[in-house]
């Protein structure tokens, strides 16, 4: 009588490694998942970069409720938790202790105060962005005036938009 393969010691190898590789793989997603859960990271400093006082929302959503405002310029504490586009702050002198606030409103570099005239020193066309990276919102010509409130080592917020500050002149 043939042996099936079923019967054969070929069959019982290769249902042991099968076994072996499905138990790596659960272990290895729940270190991955472990890991993930347990990241927390010490809280790093941002600066909050726009020319309006900056929302702090409950939740990472448009439709969460307001709780406060940030001025610009205003350090604030992240703990690296980003969803829907907002930056988890910690710290915060409210009720909870905590908020949200949309992530492109945050630099890493401490912003300086400005206010003054600037003069656009490119030499075509200098897109002004609705925020850091951000889509353009218009064009300034060579030479125009603008007036410039906050600025860091790579961007500057203008009455204009976001401009790259290497861009600009000042008298």
């Amino acid at each position: 009588m043939k042996k099936r393969f079923r019967d054969t010691i070929g069959w019982k190898l290769l249902r042991t490694f099968l076994e072996l590789i499905a138990i790596i793989v659960v272990i290895l997603v729940f270190m991955w998942i472990g890991s993930v859960v347990r990241a927390e990271r010490e809280p790093e400093a941002r600066w909050v970069f726009c020319n309006d006082a900056l929302l702090v929302r409950e939740g990472p959503k448009k439709t969460f409720t307001a709780t406060g405002e940030l001025e610009p310029g205003t350090q604030v504490w992240t703990d690296g938790k980003v969803c829907n586009g907002y930056c988890h702050l910690v710290n915060l002198a409210n009720e909870s202790g905590d908020g949200w606030v949309r992530n492109i409103y945050l630099t890493d570099e401490e912003p300086e105060k400005v206010s003054a005239e600037a003069t656009v020193i490119s030499k075509g066309r200098l897109a002004a962005r609705r925020t850091v990276n951000g889509e353009r919102k218009a064009w300034l010509k060579p030479l125009s005036t603008i007036t410039v409130y906050w600025i860091t080592s790579e961007w500057a917020v203008t009455n204009k938009g976001y401009v790259m500050s290497k861009y600009l002149e000042f008298d």
